[in-house]
């Protein structure tokens, strides 16, 4: 918990300016596969005070290694999670990898067209599959023993397995993970069937980010990672206090950011937060607003 973490970032391009977005739940069941502290230390925080009354979750949230497994089996398992963007997994073949908490993972256009999400393990002996953080491809081969599978998974060549009995290779392929899109990003849910009122509760932020371009203007331009000693909430939160910090730390982006404007709107599934730019008003059709 108090070691090093590798956070990625996905660069985006954008014309014109466009709202940026973060999708967040917090999802705390169930507790029953928990012990006792986690489920007391869980329950010390109400989701349901309302913000002007809220104060920080308990410090055992950021630092106690048995929150973080929660956190890691509840909010990044089973909620969709943003991995990349649409554009990278455009034609036949393209592809790109990554890992999600502890989980490898590759998202593949298929021959067909559709677009898919795999395990990056092989089936044989767990090695990585996919190596390159992203290209094109006609099929993926594991480096170990030479396992092949299609783009949609399937098994096609395990070497030296002529004449054993009950192996099939149908039963043998790559472990799929489920996948969608959200505008112009991807999205990936490892485990659980989800919330079917996703795209309900989110549409208003889509269209809210569409307005300014979002889904026909972002394009992947390239991943960086940043190696950070800290809990990952603390770089949401970081995010979520602009209005607190751009005056001290980013003293030019203050020069060009009305902070007095800056809202920060909270539903159930996202944050968003919204502002002027320097040079704006409410009746300006033009500028430099921003969002998260």
């Amino acid at each position: 918990m108090g070691g090093l973490h590798r956070v990625g970032c996905i660069l985006l391009l954008h014309r014109p300016p466009v709202l940026t977005h973060m999708i967040l739940r917090v999802t705390t069941k169930p507790l029953s596969t928990t012990g006792p502290f986690v489920t007391q230390e869980v329950s010390k925080f109400c989701l349901e005070t309302p913000i002007d009354e809220a104060t920080t979750p308990p410090a055992s949230w950021y630092t106690d290694a048995r929150l973080y497994d929660l956190e890691m089996r509840t909010v990044f398992r089973r909620n969709w999670v943003a991995v990349g963007v649409a554009n990278q997994v455009a034609k036949p073949g393209q592809f790109f990898t990554g890992v999600l908490g502890a989980d490898p993972f590759v998202v593949v256009r298929d021959h067909t067209g559709q677009l898919r999400g795999f395990y990056n393990v092989c089936r044989h002996r767990a090695n990585i599959v996919v190596r390159e953080e992203g290209g094109r491809t006609e099929q993926f081969t594991c480096c170990y023993h030479g396992w092949t599978y299609r783009l949609d998974g399937r098994l096609t060549k395990a070497l030296r397995l002529r004449g054993i009995k009950n192996f099939s290779a149908r039963e043998h392929g790559l472990k799929p993970v489920a996948v969608t899109t959200w505008g112009p990003v991807v999205l990936i849910r490892l485990e659980g069937a989800g919330r079917e009122d996703f795209e309900e509760k989110t549409s208003p932020l889509l269209q809210h980010l569409d307005s300014q371009g979002f889904s026909h203007g972002m394009r992947h331009i390239c991943r960086r990672y940043y190696d950070t000693k800290c809990n990952w909430k603390l770089l949401v939160e970081n995010a979520q206090d602009h209005n607190s910090h751009v005056e001290y730390v980013h003293k030019d982006l203050a020069q060009i950011v009305d902070l007095p404007s800056t809202r920060v709107e909270a539903r159930e599934l996202y944050s968003k937060m919204t502002g002027l730019g320097a040079q704006e008003n409410d009746q300006s059709t033009q500028g430099q607003r921003y969002g998260r």
